[in-house]
C-alpha cells in the first residue's frame, strides 16, 4: 500500500493506522475482533469513515482539512478497504 502523504507527520500517521487496523490494535477493534465502535475516539473514527467510505467525493475535504492528522486516518481507512477489496478480487 503506497502512503499518499508528502508531509513527514502525515505519513506517519497514516502509517500508523494501517498499523493499527493490521495488528486488530484495541482502539480499532473489541477484545472479541469486532470493529469497534467510533464513540469517544475521534481518529478511529475518521479510519472507520474512511473504511466505509462515507465521504466518497475527496473534493469534500478542503485545503485546511486535508492537513488535519484526522484526514491521514481518514485515507488510512480508505487504503485499508481498497487493499481488501483488490485481495478479495484477486481470490
Amino acid at each position: 500500500m503506497t502512503n499518499p502523504f508528502r508531509h513527514k507527520i502525515m505519513r506517519r500517521h497514516f502509517d500508523a493506522a494501517v498499523q493499527m487496523y493490521r495488528s486488530k490494535h484495541r482502539d480499532m477493534f473489541t477484545p472479541q475482533g469486532v470493529r469497534r465502535s467510533p464513540a469517544g475516539n475521534s481518529f478511529a473514527s475518521y479510519f472507520w469513515r474512511g473504511y466505509d467510505d462515507l465521504f466518497i467525493d475527496y473534493n469534500k475535504w478542503d485545503r485546511a482539512s486535508r492537513r488535519m492528522l484526522a484526514y491521514a486516518f481518514y485515507r488510512a481507512g480508505n487504503a485499508c478497504r481498497l487493499e481488501r477489496l483488490a485481495g478479495a478480487a484477486r481470490s
